[in-house]
């Protein structure tokens, strides 16, 4: 199916959402807010149709972030960012600032095994494609999450469905963050460790939420408040995404079949694994998955995913 399927057919009559390069953080903040997106394609000028970059929510907060270890003082947050001009920084400056947001781009007469090639290719860090037309003008738009949709909706041609999570291997340690660390202290670990979630626990390290790129749709200039304050305020306050807590999570004998449908049908990007105690101890991300119906990692060829 992967190579039948040509990856336009699956996306539908996208409505693509673009920045562009002379826009500032903040105009970029309203477009993302005003169109429920985590992120979009940075054209060269209004105008135009030629992608020069990718920028999301989690480059604007990586920038904040650099301010902040670099300025950092007793003022606010905000006020930080106010006395650096943050809000009126080109998004031509932090296109690709967390690191995990890489420009790529196939023909648009490209196949689903095409795009998956592309994303287990480790020559780029994206979660995300874009798809040109034969100018060289951007048509739409493919995630990874896209290729879980479809892996759900085909599940009888995936051989690995009715396998275990343990048995495929793939459930790893993930991070944890306690739920009254501060913000920025969370942005830091995902930053620094170039990962989209990590899991929010509670004092006994139970399962409470999850803080990822997700989290962060919906962001506003007052938003930066609550950087300085514990991440649960955030969670609950922060954003005009009202995050599902405690998240939804597997057991590590759950069939991969049953992840595919739960992150296709909640439309998330991440499930962590719990154990009886409802303890988060591993995560199962969307690279984990189009990792696994890779044909070739099926044959033994590719080694152990990465959380990403």
């Amino acid at each position: 199916m992967l190579l039948r399927t040509k990856a336009v057919d699956v996306l539908g009559n996208q409505k693509l959402c673009c920045g562009y390069g002379n826009q500032t953080i903040e105009d970029c903040l309203k477009t993302l807010k005003d169109n429920d997106i985590c992120g979009m394609p940075v054209l060269e000028a209004e105008g135009s149709r030629k992608a020069i970059g990718f920028v999301d929510v989690l480059d604007i907060c990586a920038f904040a972030l650099n301010l902040w270890r670099s300025y950092a003082s007793k003022m606010k947050f905000s006020e930080l960012l106010e006395q650096n001009r943050f809000f009126q920084t080109k998004v031509s400056a932090i296109m690709n600032f967390s690191r995990r947001n890489e420009f790529m781009a196939l023909k648009d007469d490209c196949t689903l095994m095409d795009c998956l090639n592309c994303f287990v290719s480790r020559q780029h860090r994206s979660h995300r494609i874009a798809l040109l037309d034969n100018s060289g003008n951007i048509r739409c738009i493919l995630s990874m999450w896209d290729l879980v949709n479809f892996a759900s909706k085909h599940g009888a041609t995936i051989p690995l469905c009715d396998r275990s999570l343990k048995d495929l291997q793939l459930w790893k340690p993930c991070l944890m963050v306690r739920h009254d660390v501060y913000t920025v202290d969370a942005l830091d670990i995902l930053v620094d460790n170039r990962i989209s979630g990590v899991a929010v626990v509670d004092l006994e390290n139970k399962l409470i939420a999850n803080f990822s790129a997700s989290d962060l749709k919906g962001m506003t200039r007052g938003a930066f408040d609550l950087f300085d304050k514990p991440l649960i305020d955030f969670i609950r306050s922060g954003t005009t995404t009202k995050s599902k807590m405690p998240p939804i999570s597997l057991k590590y004998n759950s069939p991969f079949g049953e992840c595919l449908k739960t992150m296709a049908d909640n439309k998330i990007h991440r499930v962590f694994i719990t154990d009886t105690n409802q303890k988060p101890f591993s995560i199962v991300s969307c690279t984990d998955v189009v990792n696994c119906i890779n044909p070739a990692m099926r044959q033994g060829e590719m080694s152990q995913p990465t959380n990403k």
